[in-house]
Parts: C-alpha cells; structure tokens; sequence
C-alpha cells in the first residue's frame, strides 16, 4: 500500500510540476493525446501519451481527482515533449485525461466540468467463466 501511495504523490508531484511549465508556455489542445486502448477489463494495462506543453488533469466518472482506486501508475517515459504513462486496472469505472491547459475555468478551479479536452478510457468487469452459471440458475447479484 505504501507503494502504491509513493508512486501517486510522485505521479501528483511530475504532473503538477509539468502543469506549471504548461502554464507559463502556451498549450496547443489541437495536438491530440493519445489513451490505447479505450477499453479495458481489471487487471489490464494500457497506455496513456499526453503532451508536456499542457499537462494532465486525471478525474473519475463521479468528477473527482481521486483516481488510486481505479488505476495504478506501472511506468513513465518521456521524450519529445511527450510523457506517456504505463497504467494498470484496478476497479471498474470510467476514467478521463484532460488537456489541464484546456480549461473553461479558472486555472485555480480544479473541477470535471471545466475541461472539455477529455480522453475516455473505460474499465470493465473482469468476467468469470462463474459468472454465467450465476446467471443461469439465479444467483448472485444481478448486474
């Protein structure tokens, strides 16, 4: 757990320090930031490439920032003034990338409905051969 803990604050603390270069430079949001796949299952990875120029905002299908029960950080890797960040699935959600430069608000308001530059990747449930026995004679939650 604590791990997990020092990846994020180190994770908080890279894109926080690209978000204030971002802020001094301009940022084109037309140059598109890359997430692949869009759809994953728990326990897969994938990959999310983002422009330095314009940092990223990170937030949950409910609007909040607080994406470590969703998602953990397994790599980064930066050149051309790209980053890309290696991710693995921990719970199903939705979770979105947004251009932090993009922003319809403030810069000093940190909310969902202020980006509208925003990356979908989707988390499902993992499927389990069970799951359909379950299914079948009516047991377990219904979905």
């Amino acid at each position: 757990m604590k791990k997990i803990f020092a990846v994020l604050i180190s994770m908080i603390f890279i894109l926080s320090t690209l978000g204030v270069a971002a802020a001094n430079g301009g940022c084109n949001c037309d140059r598109p930031n890359v997430i692949a796949p869009k759809t994953v299952t728990v326990g897969q990875e994938f990959v999310f490439l983002y422009k330095v120029e314009c940092g990223s905002r990170i937030f949950t299908d409910s609007g909040s920032p607080n994406v470590s029960e969703y998602i953990q950080n397994i790599s980064v890797y930066g050149e051309s003034g790209y980053m890309a960040f290696k991710f693995k699935a921990l719970k199903p959600g939705t979770i979105y990338f947004c251009d932090d430069q993009c922003s319809a608000c403030d810069p000093s308001i940190y909310e969902f409905r202020c980006y509208t530059n925003c990356l979908t990747i989707n988390i499902l449930k993992k499927s389990l051969p069970i799951d359909w026995i379950m299914k079948k004679f009516g047991l377990g939650k219904e979905d």
